[in-house]
């Protein structure tokens, strides 16, 4: 059972490589570890584009693949089974790509036992999971986080295939395309399944900040006062270019009338 969902996996794995793909910032400052003992640790907003960075940026190495959003692997009580099964579908394999690690109980004890053994690790997960204080003591030996953001207006042109250089703005027709994408990225942002698969920006951007504060932050911190965390988001995002501080935002939350429960949120 465990061998066919790490088949059906490779596959899926195999069909992501084989799509178009826009090169991140940050890829030269992930090879530069690609090779490193140190566990690579890619983390960032849900939906930023970490598994298909780091399927890319560690494919010349032939990675053994485990995504860890699944029911079947996370239920195992011997890890070491995922071990053998990913050895029987990919040979003698030592770069591993585990996934979605935060979803494994106890990972950070099976990761430490991987790297002494000798394996070259990379993780991703979701930023809650995977705070860099909380790696520095979760990981024994020496890693190193990968942040990767939505995409930045240069991976938003790349992925408009949008190329130009500087004497083309004299061009009155260039300059107009280039100043609609901008607003086209200054309003929609840059999360790649808006950007390149074109999906309804409403929709899923609202539906990706509901996931973010629900799981990221009130589910993690056990949040008692769930609503003022939205009332807290909705205040920030309509004054994003305004100084505020604790003591004003708890003025602008009730219930919360000092600065402590603010800067705890």
């Amino acid at each position: 059972m465990i061998k066919e969902v790490l088949l059906r996996q490779k596959r899926e794995m195999e069909t992501l490589l084989a799509k178009p793909y826009v090169t991140r910032a940050r890829s030269g400052y992930a090879d530069r570890f690609a090779k490193d003992e140190v566990v690579k640790v890619v983390t960032g907003p849900r939906r930023a584009g970490k598994s298909i960075f780091s399927l890319h940026f560690l494919s010349g190495l032939h990675p053994a693949y485990v995504n860890f959003d699944d029911e079947s692997l996370v239920k195992l009580k011997d890890y070491d089974e995922i071990i053998k099964e990913l050895h029987a579908c990919y040979g003698a394999a030592k770069h591993l790509l585990f996934d979605e690690i935060q979803n494994l109980p106890g990972w950070e004890l099976f990761v430490n036992r991987l790297q002494r053994q000798g394996y070259n690790i990379t993780l991703t997960g979701s930023n809650s999971r995977l705070l860099s204080g909380e790696l520095a003591t979760s990981l024994t030996g020496r890693h190193v986080p990968i942040e990767i953001l939505p995409f930045s207006f240069v991976e938003f042109l790349a992925a408009e295939s949008f190329n130009w250089n500087e004497s083309d703005l004299s061009a009155p027709e260039v300059k107009g395309r280039l100043l609609n994408l901008m607003e086209h990225h200054l309003v929609n942002g840059g999360f790649p399944e808006v950007a390149v698969k074109k999906l309804e920006p409403r929709g899923y951007l609202d539906t990706l900040m509901d996931s973010l504060i629900l799981k990221d932050i009130v589910k993690r911190y056990s949040i008692r006062l769930p609503g003022k965390i939205y009332d807290l988001q909705i205040y920030l995002l309509n004054n994003f270019a305004s100084e505020c501080s604790f003591r004003k935002l708890a003025a602008r939350l009730s219930r919360l009338t000092n600065r402590d429960p603010v800067l705890s949120h």
